[in-house]
């Protein structure tokens, strides 16, 4: 298993008072088993995170994350009120939004509850359900998080890149090494920010897209849009907080 710990360092080891442990997963299968203890991150930046984010500020009542279609349909059975999204990819009539942040501007979602279909992001969310507290991150809110989190230095805080297929997918891991950074108030300045926008754009520029996925990519590289953080409910609903 490789991941990535920040420990307080320069003090002699017999005075040494260890702060948060702040854990970067670079794919959600490392994740360990138990699950350990603490506070989880999901960053799943194209695109579960941010259609989160997206949904909640067009005025989704909540988001429930649902990785199979048949449990997305079986939510549906019980909710009939609700929106349901879905990778744009996929043809199946079931869905009537796209896990897309610019379709989702498009759609009528204002006091709805919306139950979104990823594989990667859903995936994350039913595996660390009971962690103490799961939040969502993305560029999008990359500063907000930090700043929820820069002060809890008594907890463990385990940032998860998802990936996709237990391959890194280098935007999720690029803000993962960011807002590591920002809650160790460890930013030079104004411009590593800019790095990272530039890495994603790089990212984006790697992989040619056209029409709304090239719209979608360009969203990504807007940090600190938002000051919304998702957060997983006792429900297992994600909900709108603003810290």
């Amino acid at each position: 298993m490789s991941y990535w710990s920040g420990y307080q360092i320069g003090r002699d080891v017999s005075e040494i008072t260890k702060m948060n442990e702040i854990s970067i997963y670079e794919t959600k299968e490392q994740i360990p088993e138990p699950v350990p203890d603490g506070i989880f991150v999901i960053i799943d930046v194209y695109r579960f995170s941010t259609s989160v984010i997206a949904f909640l500020e067009a005025g989704a009542r909540y988001v429930k994350a649902a990785q199979t279609l048949e449990s997305v349909r079986e939510y549906k059975r019980q909710n009939e009120e609700a929106m349901v999204g879905g990778e744009p990819y996929n043809s199946d009539d079931l869905f009537q939004v796209m896990n897309s942040p610019t379709h989702i501007r498009e759609t009528d979602v204002e006091g709805k509850p919306v139950c979104l279909f990823s594989e990667n992001g859903a995936w994350t969310v039913e595996r660390v359900k009971d962690a103490k507290e799961v939040y969502i991150g993305t560029s999008w809110n990359l500063s907000t998080v930090g700043n929820l989190l820069s002060d809890r230095q008594d907890e463990d805080i385990h940032l998860v890149a998802t990936g996709a297929n237990n391959e890194i997918r280098y935007e999720d891991l690029a803000v993962a090494v960011a807002l590591k950074r920002s809650i160790a108030h460890e930013f030079a300045s104004g411009s590593e920010l800019e790095l990272y926008r530039l890495a994603i754009e790089g990212i984006n520029a790697r992989h040619p897209t056209s029409g709304r996925d090239k719209a979608d990519g360009e969203l990504l590289t807007e940090f600190d849009r938002s000051d919304m953080v998702p957060r997983l409910n006792a429900d297992g609903y994600l909900v709108a907080e603003y810290p």
